[in-house]
């Protein structure tokens, strides 16, 4: 709900207005945070499991750093049919996916 909430009082001010609120989920990404991790998650988990899963699937649950920053990029410097700047959306990766009705519903949003 924020998003919607955020971009239409952001849409209400013209000084504000060319503000674009936009949602990425990066998915589970593989870093080097992991390094106090214990052994299991560490070793088994994210140098066997997570790699084997992201070299099986590009655009699934998990994705490399380097994937996510892009699929960020992408939607920040993406644009619409008409050439504007995209607002107001939320992302999956690089798939385009509507929220659910509740948030999109400006009265459940006031209360």
């Amino acid at each position: 709900m924020m998003p919607h909430e955020l971009q239409a009082r952001l849409d209400a001010y013209p000084s504000l207005s060319r503000i674009c609120v936009l949602g990425v989920d990066p998915g589970t990404m593989i870093s080097s945070m992991t390094r106090l991790a214990p052994w299991f998650i560490r070793v088994l988990l994210f140098k066997v499991i997570y790699p084997l899963v992201l070299y099986l699937s590009l655009n699934g649950l998990v994705r490399s750093m380097s994937r996510s920053a892009g699929d960020s990029l992408d939607a920040m410097f993406g644009v619409d049919e008409e050439g504007n700047p995209l607002k107001d959306k939320y992302f999956n990766g690089r798939a385009l996916l509507e929220t659910s009705e509740e948030s999109m519903d400006a009265v459940k949003r006031e209360n």
